[in-house]
């Protein structure tokens, strides 16, 4: 009956699974490395694990570079249209026959010594997002005539074969188990029985127990006495069984014991974690409530905004503009990049202040030297006077010499920039949850350093907020 309910049971639950939809996740698979040949076409690869194309999918091809990341080619599948980069206009092809096998790569024509370079393709849907890459190596030939038996040649590429995930599973291994330990005991049992009907055979064959058999069975024996005697052995014989298969019962408790305490360990591990995990968040909103008291005023300079930025009467918010504004001309206005400058400098003390980038999808905030150039497109990072974090599209970067990539667990819709002059450390927090997003260290700053602040994203708005309303 017990094992009745247990197979209804887990009948129920396989039935109930089966009616929970689970969303597809994938990896992308490429060659670590592919060869070019100067003049001729390449192929880099790129294959999602799938074998299937996606819903909604977009997939984006770009080249790293190590002040920037360079669009080479993007993929809509909802509007179905096709974004080549600037400068490979005329130049890429996404191979799209092999989208129903999860074929998302992409053809590069006419192969040039500036293509060499690692090539990152990314494949989104509107619940998941994964990306490879590859690294262009470029050949050139010395002479038509090795061009043509090189032309010969197929260039071909394989992509790496998906790791076989083994079948064996927990429930499977369990059940071997118990198989196993329900063998040994039963080999255990029958030898038992064997022993004692062995020792039984042996004392049937004693001249000594053969004497008094004769002597209590012969004539005017009591048959009873006699079958007293043998059930008196058989009830000894049974208890000795008894008590050998009791001394397997200890080894079932003790298993039944540790599993106990396994259980009892990772129970106690969870919790662990859970507890440091609370100690890290309370840590981070201490460390925020201290920084907090060098709380300054930040105002924009209007002098130093870039013409699509409109400032505000209050110089606290910031709007990029779809037209340029009538502004007067001043060295110190940037006039390629969207970005503007604080209108107070520090050459020393600490200084803390937050910005609203709810509405904006690509933008960077931090320091600047007072001495960085202002005219032409800007090269953030250190080496050039900037300490800056931004975001692009999907993707948060701490703009150092390469980038690097930073991992958010959720969605600032405030940043907290904190500057420690005397300890050469500019600081962000993601003030949504109060964690630490990025850390400079070490930074020269050499005289004085200005609040930082750019928004490429056209029609939206990032604001300074003002920390006391916030508390």
């Amino acid at each position: 009956m017990e094992l009745r309910e247990q197979l209804s049971s887990c009948l129920f639950c396989a039935i109930l699974l089966a009616t929970i939809p689970f969303s597809e996740s994938f990896e992308v698979i490429s060659s670590p490395a592919v060869m070019g040949i100067i003049g001729q076409d390449v192929v880099l690869p790129c294959q999602i694990s799938t074998r299937t194309q996606p819903d909604n999918m977009e997939v984006q091809w770009k080249k790293i570079i190590q002040t920037h990341i360079e669009t080479v080619y993007e993929y809509r599948a909802w509007t179905g249209q096709d974004v080549p980069g600037q400068k490979y206009q005329g130049r890429t092809v996404l191979l799209k026959d092999g989208f129903t096998s999860g074929n998302v790569s992409l053809k590069l024509k006419n192969v040039q010594s500036a293509d060499r370079g690692t090539y990152i393709c990314i494949v989104k849907t509107n619940e998941w997002s994964a990306d490879v890459e590859t690294e262009l190596q470029i050949a050139e030939l010395k002479n038509s005539e090795t061009l043509r038996e090189k032309g010969k040649k197929k260039v071909r590429f394989s992509l790496p074969e998906t790791p076989q995930k083994s079948t064996e599973t927990p429930e499977n291994t369990e059940n071997m188990v118990k198989a196993i330990l329900g063998l040994l005991l039963s080999m255990i049992v029958i030898g038992i029985i064997f022993f004692i009907y062995y020792c039984c055979r042996k004392r049937s064959r004693d001249p000594e127990t053969e004497r008094l058999v004769s002597a209590e069975e012969g004539p005017g024996g009591d048959d009873s006495q006699s079958q007293r005697r043998l059930q008196k052995e058989k009830d000894e014989l049974q208890t000795e069984l008894k008590e050998l298969q009791g001394e397997r019962r200890p080894g079932v408790d003790e298993s039944q014991s540790q599993g106990s305490l396994q259980k009892e360990k990772d129970e106690l591990q969870a919790e662990l974690r859970r507890l440091q995990k609370e100690k890290e968040e309370l840590q981070g909103k201490l460390d925020w409530r201290m920084i907090c008291k060098y709380a300054d005023n930040i105002t924009l300079n209007r002098d130093t905004a870039h013409p699509n930025l409109s400032i505000a009467w209050d110089q606290k918010s910031l709007k990029h503009k779809a037209q340029p504004q009538n502004v007067s001309p001043n060295p110190e206005r940037f006039d390629s990049t969207v970005c503007v400058l604080g209108s107070e400098g520090f050459s020393s003390g600490k200084h803390y202040w937050e910005v609203d980038v709810v509405s904006s999808t690509d933008w960077d905030l931090g320091m600047a030297r007072k001495s960085i150039q202002r005219k032409g497109k800007l090269s953030l990072s250190p080496k050039e006077g900037f300490w800056a974090l931004g975001l692009s599209g999907r993707d948060y970067w701490a703009k150092t010499d390469p980038w690097t990539r930073v991992l958010v667990q959720k969605k600032p819709k405030k940043i907290g920039i904190y500057l420690s002059y005397q300890d050469g450390q500019v600081t962000f927090f993601n003030v949504t949850d109060m964690s630490v997003l990025f850390i400079f260290n070490d930074c020269s700053f050499s005289g004085e350093v200005y609040p930082f602040f750019k928004n490429s994203h056209k029609e939206t708005t990032m604001r300074i907020c003002s920390i006391r309303e916030d508390e």
